[in-house]
Parts: C-alpha cells; structure tokens; sequence
C-alpha cells in the first residue's frame, strides 16, 4: 500500500527567521530591469570582497534600511538635501561632461553651487554668524577619519564590522571616493617635491 503523501503547512509569517532578529523575514517580489540588475551584482561582488557572505538580498536589505533611515523624521531634512545635492552635482556633471572629482573645474562648480542651494534652504540669520570653533572642527575631523578608512597599500584595513553602521557606511563611500589628499597635495603644496 502506497503511503498517503502528506502536506507540510506552515504558520502564516513563518519563512526564515529575520537576519536582523526582529521577526520572520518577509518574501516581497521585485521586478528589477536589466542595467539595475547589474549594477546590484556589481555592488554584491564588490561587497563580498569585504565580507564573508554578501548576496542580493542582503544588499537590497542594506540599501533599503540606508535610505528609510535618511529620509524618515526626524532626519527627514538631511535625507532631502542630500537627495537636493545629488540631483544638483548629477547635473553640473552632464554640462560640463566631467566628474567633480577628476575635474578641478567640475568640482569648483560643484562647490560654489552646493553652498548657493544650501543658502536658499536655510534660514538666512538677521546678524553676522561667527562659527564657534569647536563647530568650525567637524569638517578636519570627518576628513581625517575618511582619509584613516581609506584603502592603503601595506595597511591592514578596519574590518566593517567594527566600525559600525555610519562609519561603515563611511568606508564604503570613502572607497568609492578617494583620498582628497591624494588628489589635491601636489596643487595644495605646490609641484615637483615643494611638499614638506
């Protein structure tokens, strides 16, 4: 006699348990086209190079937490301009057909004009600002952890899992970016050995 063949069931929700531990996980079916679809394999490969297990889903789920936590309150405001920024340099660098940071021109634009949309977003002050030094410090100190994140030769890199979710974030953009220093010492401290 044949055995009847039985019908798992399962509870409803009741799919693989949620990397990030807050609950079974969710199966939701996207439609991605074709030159998106390789750009997210290029980020899963470039990712996995950094991290044991890296596929895409954990880089969808990576991208989807990045960009709900930039635009939702009460960050909503940086979310928007950083959004404002990208639209704007994304724009400059189709006029001028250059990337800001591989043109000095490009990237002086770039400059003067995020600070002109900044200007008309802010509240403008009724008197003079005077920038306390201790405010005035955040730009030197975000550039010297970037310029630490960045890849040199010989160094052993930070592993990402130390260094948390934005100086996480951090490394990945710095790796993307580049090292300003590297760019810009031989115009800052003059050509051919002027550097000290």
């Amino acid at each position: 006699m044949r055995a009847k063949a039985t019908q798992r069931t399962r509870r409803h929700g009741a799919g693989r348990k949620s990397i990030d531990s807050e609950g079974p996980a969710e199966v939701v079916p996207v439609r991605i086209p074709p030159p998106l679809l390789k750009r997210l394999d290029q980020l899963v490969t470039k990712h996995k190079r950094q991290r044991q297990r890296w596929d895409r889903s954990r880089e969808i789920r990576a991208a989807i937490g990045y960009w709900a936590k930039m635009i939702e309150k009460p960050e909503q405001h940086t979310g928007a301009l950083i959004c404002l920024i990208a639209i704007l340099v994304r724009r400059i660098e189709a006029r001028t057909g250059e990337k800001w940071i591989a043109d000095a021109a490009t990237g002086a634009f770039v400059r003067e004009l995020v600070e002109r949309l900044i200007f008309h977003f802010a509240p403008t002050p009724t008197e003079p600002v005077v920038v306390p030094e201790d405010i005035a410090a955040i730009p030197g100190e975000l550039i010297t952890v970037a310029e630490n994140l960045y890849p040199r030769p010989g160094v052993p890199e930070m592993p990402s899992t130390l260094l948390g979710d934005e100086w996480g974030a951090l490394a990945l953009i710095v790796r993307d970016l580049g090292s300003g220093w590297d760019r810009n010492k031989g115009i800052w401290f003059g050509r051919k050995g002027d550097a000290s």
